[in-house]
């Protein structure tokens, strides 16, 4: 990687608005390279949901559609696999099975949650201006 003084002057300016910002407001910022190589001090709601960790990450709205429509139907799969006993007039199985199908009912709400997260963060970004942050940490 190529040394580039221009760019390490607009990090140093981005990180003294981020802390002069952190300090003035007490709001919580995050400090995070964009997708285009800039830094940017972005408020949690901008920002959207975690990018760091490991594994591979969902980082787009309509990443979080897709997840959430193939959770669902699985869900429903599942679901419909585990009632079929309880409509057939034979006996019942017990009613722990029906902690599988409870457990990606609750999956697929959670990821409709970090949904809705990231399609706000990303209407929010549009509105502002601001770029998408990468997975990379600061």
């Amino acid at each position: 990687m190529v040394y580039d003084a221009a760019r390490q002057r607009r990090d140093d300016a981005t990180t003294a608005e981020h802390e002069r910002l952190v300090r003035e407001t007490g709001q919580p910022r995050i400090l995070s390279r964009a997708k285009n190589g800039e830094l940017v001090s972005y408020l949690p709601e901008e920002y959207g949901n975690g990018r760091k960790g490991i594994g591979p990450k969902i980082t787009t709205a309509w990443g979080y559609i897709v997840f959430v429509i193939i959770a669902g139907a699985v869900s429903l799969v599942v679901t419909a696999v585990v009632a079929a006993p309880f409509i057939d007039p034979r006996p019942d199985p017990p009613l722990f099975v029906w902690v599988i199908p409870l457990m990606f009912l609750g999956t697929t709400a959670l990821f409709a949650r970090y949904m809705m997260i990231e399609v706000r963060a990303d209407r929010l970004r549009k509105q502002r201006g601001l770029p998408t942050p990468s997975e990379q940490a600061v």
